[in-house]
């Protein structure tokens, strides 16, 4: 059976950490009794963003104006996940201040926090195929695998005794502007139940902010009807996929009011063009990364019934 972490009654508690109080007794608990401990997060590094105490200036990578990765702490390079560009941690630009705010945790944070905790044997996985590769040696050494997502571990040849397997924090995809995250998070979160299940892992923990959230309840409930119903409801209720076809429009300046202004214009000349029942139009917007390679962007979503003829 999945258990829930309401991470907002932590902080009611006054505990802000990376880690629930419930799952860290578990996690002690597994340790004492010589077992090993899962911890999963779909981030990796230390810090997403890293941000001056003083003035609160960002780091922002030049090219992308995109929040800058620390990969470890203590380390001198930041790096920016969309363009690959690389800086120089120095002292603050705008105050010359020293002294740094990390957050958006990554799973160096994870680890670090553990070790801060007095939890030793911590060690964190990498992906793709070197985590295929190398998860069950670390397991082996380590009492405690951190990693992005479950490893392949053949139970039959190879029996660990797991006490302990949580998601830190399953809402990390709500962050994303995509329509498609429902799905993603019921989907990490059924994967992970059958994992658990085909290792015969006692304790199962998701913490999250917001579990009343109808795809978190359908997961741990193993409903995939109930899922698919309130989904194909919030789809058809926003015009989404697979009721609306999505036409997305970029524009693209040096100059970040001119782009502005020309995908307003055109934004004009759509809604005189389109304005019924069967179409929406959405406002321009800067896109997800808003500064690509010299050029400001701004994009329009254009929404239309899939039984009409595009525009």
């Amino acid at each position: 059976m999945l258990a829930l972490i309401d991470l907002n009654e932590e902080q009611r508690k006054r505990n802000f950490s990376l880690i629930g109080d419930d799952l860290l007794a578990r996690i002690h608990e597994a340790l004492q009794n010589n077992t090993k401990v899962l911890l999963f997060h779909n981030r990796k590094q230390y810090a997403r963003r890293v941000q001056c105490k003083d003035c609160r200036y960002l780091y922002e990578c030049s090219s992308c104006h995109l929040p800058l990765i620390l990969g470890k702490v203590g380390a001198q390079n930041l790096l920016c996940a969309h363009c690959g560009d690389k800086q120089e941690l120095r002292a603050c630009p705008h105050c010359k201040g020293h002294r740094f705010h990390y957050t958006s945790f990554g799973l160096e944070k994870i680890k670090e926090y553990l070790m801060q905790t007095g939890v030793g044997g911590v060690a964190v996985a990498g992906d793709g195929n070197k985590l295929l590769t190398t998860s069950y040696q670390l397991l082996q050494e380590a009492s405690i695998l951190i990693a992005t997502q479950p490893p392949y571990i053949d139970t039959p040849v190879h029996p660990i005794p797991i006490a302990c397997a949580a998601i830190i924090n399953i809402d990390t995809d709500f962050y994303l502007p995509d329509f498609t995250t429902t799905r993603r998070v019921f989907n990490r979160i059924i994967h992970f139940n059958h994992f658990c299940q085909e290792l015969s892992i006692p304790t199962r923990i998701i913490q999250t902010y917001t579990p009343h959230h109808y795809c978190i309840q359908s997961a741990i409930q193993d409903n995939r009807a109930a899922f698919q119903s309130k989904e194909e409801a919030m789809r058809k209720l926003f015009r989404y996929p697979p009721y609306y076809r999505l036409i997305k429009l970029i524009y693209r300046h040096t100059d970040t009011l001119q782009c502005k202004l020309e995908a307003e214009r055109l934004y004009a000349r759509l809604r005189t063009m389109a304005v019924n029942d069967t179409t929406a139009i959405t406002p321009p917007n800067p896109t997800w990364a808003p500064y690509v390679r010299g050029n400001y962007c701004y994009q329009i979503v254009i929404k239309r019934q899939k039984d009409e003829l595009p525009i």
